[in-house]
Parts: C-alpha cells; sequence; structure tokens
C-alpha cells in the first residue's frame, strides 16, 4: 500500500531544502564577490605606500576554496528539521570587505570626500569595478534630484537638463569628459603612435573641443526634450548602464598602455563581480521599463550603438583602449541611451 501522504512533512522537508540550498548559494556569491579579484590582473600589485600586496596571503582578496564553505557552514534547527546555515561572523565580514570595495569605487569615479586608507590596491580596485554600475547610477541620482529641483520651481526643462549635467560633471570632476575630449583630439593624428602621444597632452585642442562640446550639447537637448519623469530616469539608467559599458570594454578588448588609471581596470571580473554588475544594469532598465518597457529596449539599442560606434572610431586604431577612450565610450553610451529613448518617445 503507498504510504499516506503528509503536507505538513512535504512543507517541513522543501522548506529545509529550499533553506539550505539558498544559504550555500549565498556564501558562494558573496564569497566570490568579496574574496574573488579580476581575472587577468597581476598576481601582485603595490599599493600606494608601495607594499606589495599578494593576493593568495591577502584574506581582503582570496578566492574562496571548498573548504571555505565548509568550514563557515554549521547546523541549526528549523521548521522541525536540521538545516545548514553559514556563520552570520563570515557574512559580515563579507559585507564589510563589499563595503569597503564599493567605497574604493566611489573613490575612484568621483570627487566626493572619502577617507583615503581604504585599504587600496590595484588588485582591490580591479575588483571594486563590479560596482562602477551602482556608483553610476548614484551619480546619476544626483543629477535626476537636480533637475527635478529645477522642474519643481518651474524654471525652463533645458535649465534643468544643464543644471543636472552640471551636477554629474560637479560629482565626478569631469572624469569621463576628459577622456572623451582626448579621445577626439587624438582621432586627429595621422599614425598610432602620435594619437597616443596626442592623448596624453593635457591640453585639449580644437578636436576635443568640438567633440566635447557636440556631446553634451546632445545630452542637454535630448533630456530637455523628454517628460519630467522620463528625463529624470534617464540620467539614473544613463550613467549607470554606461558605466557598465566600460566593464564590457575592460573584458572585451587589450589595455595598451604599460601605466595610467586603465592599467588598474583590466581583465574579467569573477563569476561573482560580472553577476554583481549585469544586475545592476539591469535593476537600472528596470527604471526606465516601470515607465515604459518600449522606451526602455529603445534606450538599450541606443546605449549598444553609443558603444559600438566610440569603439570602431579607436579601436582599430590603436588595437586596444586606453583610459581616455573608456571615457569617450561612458560618454557615448550614456548620449546612444537618451537619444534611444527620444526617437522612440518622438515616434
Amino acid at each position: 500500500m503507498r504510504p499516506a501522504f503528509s503536507s505538513g512533512g512535504f512543507l517541513k522537508q522543501s522548506a529545509a531544502v529550499l533553506w539550505t540550498r539558498l544559504s550555500t548559494l549565498t556564501f558562494y556569491f558573496i564569497g566570490d564577490a568579496s574574496f574573488g579579484s579580476a581575472r587577468g590582473l597581476q598576481a601582485q600589485g603595490r599599493d600606494r605606500l608601495g607594499q606589495t600586496t599578494d593576493r593568495s596571503t591577502d584574506p581582503f582578496i582570496r578566492l574562496p576554496r571548498h573548504s571555505d564553505v565548509g568550514n563557515s557552514i554549521k547546523t541549526v534547527h528549523a521548521f522541525g528539521t536540521s538545516l545548514k546555515l553559514f556563520d552570520m561572523a563570515q557574512l559580515r565580514n563579507a559585507l564589510v570587505r563589499e563595503a569597503l570595495l564599493f567605497l574604493l569605487a566611489v573613490q575612484f569615479l568621483t570627487r566626493l570626500p572619502l577617507p583615503q586608507d581604504l585599504g587600496f590596491s590595484p588588485t582591490r580596485l580591479g575588483a571594486a569595478r563590479r560596482y562602477f554600475p551602482l556608483v553610476g547610477a548614484a551619480v546619476g541620482g544626483l543629477g535626476a534630484l537636480a533637475y527635478g529641483a529645477a522642474a519643481l520651481v518651474q524654471l525652463p526643462q533645458v535649465i534643468a537638463a544643464l543644471l543636472a549635467t552640471a551636477a554629474t560633471i560637479l560629482v565626478t570632476g569631469a572624469f569621463h569628459e576628459d577622456g572623451l575630449a582626448d579621445t577626439f583630439d587624438g582621432l586627429g593624428a595621422f599614425n598610432r603612435e602620435k594619437m597616443l602621444e596626442i592623448m596624453q597632452d593635457s591640453r585639449i585642442g580644437i578636436f576635443g573641443a568640438v567633440g566635447l562640446g557636440m556631446t553634451l550639447a546632445l545630452k542637454v537637448a535630448a533630456l530637455a526634450s523628454l517628460p519630467i519623469a522620463l528625463a529624470m530616469a534617464c540620467l539614473v539608467v544613463g550613467h549607470g548602464l554606461s558605466r557598465l559599458s566600460n566593464v564590457v570594454v575592460a573584458a572585451t578588448s587589450p589595455y595598451i598602455r604599460t601605466s595610467g588609471a586603465g592599467s588598474l581596470l583590466v581583465g574579467r571580473l569573477s563569476w561573482g563581480g560580472t553577476s554583481l554588475a549585469a544586475a545592476t544594469g539591469l535593476g537600472c532598465l528596470a527604471v526606465v521599463s516601470t515607465i515604459s518597457v518600449p522606451h526602455a529596449l529603445a534606450g538599450l539599442a541606443g546605449l549598444a550603438l553609443g558603444h559600438l560606434a566610440m569603439r570602431g572610431l579607436y579601436e582599430k586604431r590603436l588595437g586596444g583602449h586606453t583610459g581616455d577612450t573608456q571615457g569617450a565610450v561612458q560618454q557615448w553610451s550614456e548620449l546612444g541611451l537618451y537619444l534611444g529613448i527620444l526617437a522612440w518617445h518622438s515616434h
């Protein structure tokens, strides 16, 4: 005779299995994101004091082993059965490490005042790229607040768009805009060597001035042409996804200089880091999707076109990317998203 089915026992067993799987998976994800470092970076890096950071011994960046999971998991009793749950102290330490990586990303991408002693090393900064889209979304959020404040006092939308753009430039110190200007200056050169030389020059030339001016003008015009709520959403999404665009460049194109800020951000992220960066990008896109899914898809298409168009301008000539071209990709990815959404909205 078939045994009687017990709904209570089935629910307890199902809850136990689900809890165990989620706990183990969360530890793997947090562990990979906390201890993992960007693949493709050198095994050792020097911090600002010239001290060597060894990724095999530094607990901040070492990769998790299966023994880490086994040692951290302990048995508890819930739902009337035994469950396995990782040590909360381990989780707390992992979250602290993630917070430091996030602050390193903020320190690198913005001019916001932060403590200098955040445990900087090239490898840790490389791992902090997983938070670039999140930092970008925060920068866009500040721009959206400026836009909304201007609209609240009934300033013309073009003024609101100008103030929002100025706010994001102020927060980032024109970090990416500077790279865009240098890239356009370099595009005026006749060969690769001269292009790299021009891009290293701190002075701005006519090509850089015109390219930067036109890009900023198009961004302001696009934002001013959209409804207020949609323009504010675009700022958050555009800044967030365009930083994800930089992560894609670093993973798919070689860095061609031997030094510079871009040399710290080469190679592929770990699985956990890539997942987190991608999830943040999708979360940004969901902001526009709440207003209109077609607008979101049009913006994503425009961002992809801006990304590919800029890479098409420099990549064949250079055979890779530099820190300046990363700034140019970010700017045109952001602009492409605005124009894509505007094109659909106008249609």
